[in-house]
């Protein structure tokens, strides 16, 4: 892999850093939080701009996303869109998040284990069977 990279980058001085299974848990957790906020904000914006005057403009969509998906918001959506969207984010959210969280943490647990000198049993590929 350094040596792809020194041909693309042109570079002598590229290091390789392995990344921890817990790292990439925390960024995917991270990123789907961001991603859900993001996306459910633009969406409210877009749904409830024209009707909503507690929503007129991102800032407002985004701050109405934030407390619907993590308390109870201050003010509720008006159209039939906006309530839908506001079922499924946290539908999404519900499900999403925790299980992340959760796989996080899981990933945390092993690197304390690994730290204390314990050997991690080695993962196997998954089977799937169908038919009979």
């Amino acid at each position: 892999f350094e040596r792809f990279i020194e041909q693309v980058l042109g570079r002598k001085d590229v290091k390789t850093y392995i990344v921890q299974d817990w790292q990439l848990r925390l960024a995917r957790v991270v990123l789907s939080f961001f991603t859900l906020i993001s996306v459910v904000s633009g969406l409210i914006y877009t749904a409830e701009n024209s009707v909503n005057p507690n929503i007129s403009n991102y800032f407002d969509a985004l701050y109405f996303a934030v407390t619907t998906l993590t308390t109870v918001g201050d003010f509720s959506p008006t159209t039939w869109n906006g309530k839908l969207i506001v079922c499924a984010s946290i539908l999404v959210g519900i499900a999403t998040v925790p299980a992340q969280a959760a796989a996080l943490v899981e990933a945390l647990i092993d690197r304390e284990k690994v730290r204390n000198g314990d050997t991690l049993p080695k993962k196997e590929d998954s089977v799937i069977q169908t038919g009979n």
